[in-house]
């Protein structure tokens, strides 16, 4: 059976389960804190078991800049 595990940690050194199951996308709904880094794994399962998790991925939280409604000059 084929199942993915995404996991997270929110800078604290606790890895936490986000899913382990089929779904290959997934949304973070925990809170988010702007301008803290977020670091991201994954592994998967296959008929022989569970594989290595990936290399961590890290993101800052941030939001998306105010948009111009016209140019000023």
């Amino acid at each position: 059976m084929l199942a993915y595990n995404l996991q997270y940690d929110g800078a604290q050194g606790i890895w936490t389960d986000l899913t382990e199951s089929l779904v290959t996308s997934f949304g973070v709904t925990q809170a988010i804190k702007k301008g803290e880094t977020y670091s991201f794994r994954y592994r998967a399962r296959n008929g022989q078991g569970w594989g290595e998790f990936s290399d961590e991925l890290k993101l800052i939280a941030a939001r998306r800049t105010d948009q111009v409604s016209a140019a000023v000059t």
